[in-house]
């Protein structure tokens, strides 16, 4: 191969891996600029997703190299599949008169099959993921501080809720809360994990952290504080295992802040928010079960029940019971009444996918509560928030798992170069083992995909 064109491609790769560091950093703060309801800003945030899409389409020239066509059926190939397909038909013969808003409602979350199947593809070097992380952070903690300046000022455009006219969000009418509040979350999880790994700029990690928790629990948004508080467990379970009592104080600091903060004004708003859990219905979602359970116990045919309607059919019902064209607020019943028991079943066999990651980490890894955490946190806002459409935060989920399992495999490495050393064994032999032991992963991961199949 020409030493010129290899040169380029290299560059052209380290441009597209600069892309989606940018995409992580920037989106919070372009999405809050622009989508201010008008068509002009709603188009420039949609083209602004198109960007991660086509820095991965380049990068698929780097996937790995494949074994067969049975190592490319894995559950981000065949749902894309399926549901590329699936929305072109229910554009077709379900929406004449719609068909651009079906196909173009279904790109919000096939874009997320498409960024998770070439994640899955491509080689990326835990440096990627390490700056990947960092623009991850960066962009969470910036939309924190324009969280609190929005407090302090009174903003009404600000991402914090004005506490008078917006509660159960974390912005305007236009701005996705539960997107805003899902990855402020997840950088509070990055936060957490950097206060507890890394010797330098602690103090930072935990104001940032700090800063997140106040964003999230002043938001109202009961599904991710519910998330947040099982993830929180999570990790205060990681420092009780690996005998960080340090950061076990300092995360019994925070319940304890939390506690004051109950007793405060706000938090007199805070408890009320959840006591009306039982009087407004979940805000209405436990109508939206029924409504579900009576459509899939009486579909109108049993095509319907195992292949769905399609997204624009699903609004017109939801429209015709509630007088809202909006979905169910659940992901799982959004796709059983989308997409059938089909569409279901992928759904359900990609959330499983995503909560398997921690399996690779190593069993007493801290990085193995962090991936199970922010995935879990992730599962329960999915099935009380409805965030599928978010392609965002699952990019960043996605990433944070790949992320934690990387550090987690750097440590390992960096062990066992170490316990060759001391053992006196060569500097081959240990490259060779280390050689083996990847190829034994590669190998356990291709059998696991084709026995899934």
């Amino acid at each position: 191969m020409d030493v010129r064109s290899t040169k380029n491609g290299f560059s052209l790769k380290n441009l597209s891996e600069n892309v989606l560091c940018f995409y992580a950093l920037a989106y919070p703060l372009v999405a809050q600029l622009f989508m201010d309801g008008t068509g002009a800003g709603t188009l420039v945030v949609q083209l602004f997703q198109v960007l991660p899409i086509l820095a991965l389409a380049y990068l698929w020239r780097f996937r790995r190299k494949a074994r067969g066509i049975r190592s490319y059926i894995d559950v981000w190939t065949v749902s894309l599949v399926y549901f590329t397909g699936a929305s072109v038909y229910f554009a077709l013969f379900y929406a004449p008169e719609n068909q651009f808003s079906e196909i173009v409602y279904s790109a919000r979350f096939l874009s997320w099959f498409w960024l998770a199947a070439v994640l899955r593809r491509v080689e990326f070097g835990p440096i990627f993921w390490e700056r990947l992380a960092k623009s991850f952070w960066l962009g969470a903690t910036s939309q924190c501080a324009i969280a609190i300046w929005g407090v302090v000022w009174g903003l009404r455009r600000a991402v914090a809720s004005t506490y008078s006219t917006v509660e159960a969000t974390t912005g305007s009418a236009n701005v996705s809360g539960k997107t805003v509040v899902a990855f402020v979350v997840l950088g509070i999880a990055l936060s957490a994990y950097w206060f507890l790994v890394k010797r330098r700029f602690k103090i930072v990690c935990a104001a940032s952290g700090i800063a997140g928790l106040v964003v999230v629990l002043c938001s109202y948004n009961r599904a991710s504080q519910l998330g947040l508080a099982v993830a929180y467990c999570c990790v205060l379970l990681a420092c009780a295992r690996k005998k960080r009592f340090k950061a076990a104080i300092a995360l019994l600091g925070i319940l304890l802040a939390f506690g004051t903060f109950i007793a405060s004004g706000y938090g007199n708003r805070f408890t009320a928010r959840w006591e009306m859990v039982v009087s407004d219905q979940g805000s209405g979602r436990i109508e939206m079960i029924e409504i579900a359970g009576r459509t899939l116990a009486n579909p109108p045919s049993v095509g319907v029940f195992w292949f769905g309607r399609g997204v624009f059919q699903t609004h017109e019902m939801m429209s015709e019971e509630i007088g809202s064209r909006i979905g169910m607020h659940n992901d799982a019943l959004d796709f059983a009444i989308a997409y059938g028991i089909v569409g279901a079943g992928l759904y359900v066999w990609a959330i499983c996918t995503v909560l398997s990651f921690s399996k690779f980490v190593p069993k007493y890894a801290i990085e193995k509560y962090f991936a199970g955490a922010a995935a879990v946190f992730v599962v329960l806002t999915g099935l009380f928030t409805g965030m599928f459409q978010a392609t965002y935060v699952y990019f960043m989920l996605i990433s944070a798992q790949y992320y934690w399992l990387s550090q987690a495999r750097v440590k390992q490495s960096l062990w066992m170069q170490r316990h060759w050393a001391s053992s006196g064994a060569s500097w081959e032999l240990a490259e060779e083992y280390e050689e083996y032991v990847d190829g034994a992963e590669e190998e356990e991961g291709d059998a696991e995909t084709e026995n899934a199949v």
